[in-house]
């Protein structure tokens, strides 16, 4: 009993272990410095948060702020105060009269332009120096199906394939639950995901009771769930 609960945790951790690790080989593979992109993937939240700001200020004011004034216009009403960016350095307002606005950051370096982490980072249009091939998302997500399959390959031959599938469909289905926005509103996607979570823990379940069929509910809900996961956050779509 206890191996078994052994293994439906490292079942559990085993999906964010297949990331962290992917994400360190395209790192070396990239030549990249994961702690820098990790900062440059801040900025992009943090000029998106005074962006949001921003746009709350069109809602009521009909125009966005006065250059002059710059987002400072937003505290505190909009946004509590204005962040720096993850370098410690103020992020850049540009407004063109009082239809269009941008908040940047000029990324590692603190100059405009640049490569890599030193690429620019704009709320409105993101950063060219963040993207990763195409090629490399579909390897991902390549990947990610393959470490279900296997356990639900196991399961057939060997007891610890079970317990395996079932950390792997509950990651699975706590990871789509979390990912879900708690205001978002009812549509196709929101219903296939609540879907794809259900069946994903409902095939745990089925598993751990050792009902005929469970595994191949799990497998089906955790594929689903990593399809509405993958759609969620625009790997695909």
């Amino acid at each position: 009993m206890a191996q078994n609960w052994l293994i439906i945790c490292v079942g559990f951790a085993l999906t964010p272990f297949t990331l962290f690790g992917f994400a360190n080989m395209v790192a070396l593979g990239l030549g990249r410095d994961l702690g820098e992109w990790a900062l440059h993937d801040a900025a992009h939240e943090t000029t998106h948060s005074v962006f949001v700001a921003v746009e709350l200020y069109r809602r009521d004011h009909h125009d966005v702020p006065d250059p002059q004034v710059g987002t400072a216009a937003l505290v505190p009403r909009f946004i509590p105060k204005i962040p720096h960016d993850p370098w410690g350095r103020p992020l850049i307002y540009q407004a063109r009269g009082g239809e269009w606005a941008d908040i940047v950051s000029l990324g590692a370096d603190g100059r405009p332009g640049g490569h890599g982490v030193a690429t620019d980072i704009s709320a409105r249009y993101g950063s060219p120096g963040t993207s990763i091939p195409r090629s490399l998302n579909f390897a991902l997500l390549v990947l990610l199906a393959l470490v279900p399959l296997a356990a639900f390959s196991a399961s057939s031959v060997h007891p610890a394939g079970v317990p395996l599938l079932i950390g792997i469909a509950v990651f699975w289905g706590w990871a789509v639950s979390v990912t879900i926005a708690p205001d978002a509103d009812l549509s196709a996607t929101l219903v296939a995901a609540f879907a794809a979570v259900v069946a994903a823990i409902t095939g745990a379940l089925l598993c751990r009771r050792g009902i005929r069929g469970g595994p191949a509910c799990a497998l089906a809900g955790t594929l689903a769930c990593q399809f509405a996961f993958a759609w969620m956050i625009g790997t695909i779509g």
